[in-house]
């Protein structure tokens, strides 16, 4: 658009009648507007092109001498398209998608919450939570600024695992003893060991040491707690099989002596009966 200052007449008192706006650059851009007027809009311009405009008064008696305007670089408007992204997981960063119609690159910032812009444009957490993200494009000479968008991306807090390092005995048995291990999430907290409730009667469990009290499978539960980035992590369990102690019965001495009476007994049983043969 190109504005001026219109006169009501010419030096001699001859009313205006029009204004005739032409780019120097390009004479076939041109607008014209009722004497009155004191603006008109030239239309076909090319974007991030410099132009200057001649505007010329006209009445009854003919055109007046151009004013010749300063140059102008005409700017397209543009929009940038920023779909609401999904819910993200805390400790893991994530690349935001928008596009300028344009077709210029937008950028992002963060505009509150526990998260923060990397120079590659992901955005990593600091912290689960809701963060606001702005997505923009300050266009360029043939584009003006686009109008930022704004969405707000929540993380939720991050899964835990646990893993026993452990390996379950297979020779356990009753009055024996098992230090159990495992390794769990992030978090920080320890990972903690139980007995099943199941498991009551077969062992029992003080910290980290299991000892079997009875025949039977002793089922041991491992969990880990949560914070506020971590979530609480899955319990596991891990089953070992107690076996009775076998025993051998040691024979007492009164045991011994019958045994040994039994044996003379039978001993002389046998003499006896070789020497009557013999007669």
């Amino acid at each position: 658009t190109v504005s001026w200052t219109p006169l009501a007449a010419d030096a001699y008192g001859t009313p205006i009648t029009a204004y005739v706006v032409t780019a120097v650059q390009d004479g076939s851009k041109t607008c014209t507007t009722a004497g009155t007027g004191s603006s008109c809009t030239v239309a076909g311009l090319t974007n991030g092109t410099n132009y200057s405009f001649n505007v010329v008064a006209t009445n009854i008696v003919g055109p007046s001498q151009p004013a010749v305007t300063n140059f102008v670089t005409p700017k397209g408007a543009q929009t940038i398209d920023f779909q609401q992204p999904p819910a993200q997981v805390f400790g893991t960063p994530f690349m935001p998608q928008a596009t300028a119609s344009s077709g210029l690159p937008v950028s992002f910032s963060v505009d509150s919450g526990p998260c923060q812009a990397l120079p590659s444009g992901a955005i990593d957490w600091t912290a689960a939570g809701a963060c606001a993200i702005r997505a923009s494009q300050a266009g360029n000479t043939a584009f003006s600024a686009a109008v930022d968008v704004v969405r707000t991306v929540t993380a939720s807090k991050a899964p835990q695992t646990i893993s026993f390092t452990s390996t379950a005995p297979s020779n356990a048995q009753v009055g024996g003893t098992y230090p159990v291990a495992a390794t769990g999430g992030a978090s920080g907290n320890v990972v903690t060991f139980t007995v099943d409730a199941a498991s009551a009667p077969i062992c029992s469990i003080s910290g980290s040491q299991v000892r079997f009290t009875a025949a039977g499978a002793c089922t041991i539960n491992a969990n880990q707690l949560g914070n506020a980035n971590y979530a609480d992590a899955t319990q596991v369990q891990q089953t070992v099989r107690v076996a009775a102690v076998v025993t051998t019965a040691i024979p007492t001495l009164g045991q011994w002596a019958l045994m040994l009476l039994s044996v003379a007994l039978a001993f002389f049983a046998g003499v006896g009966l070789r020497r009557a043969h013999a007669s």
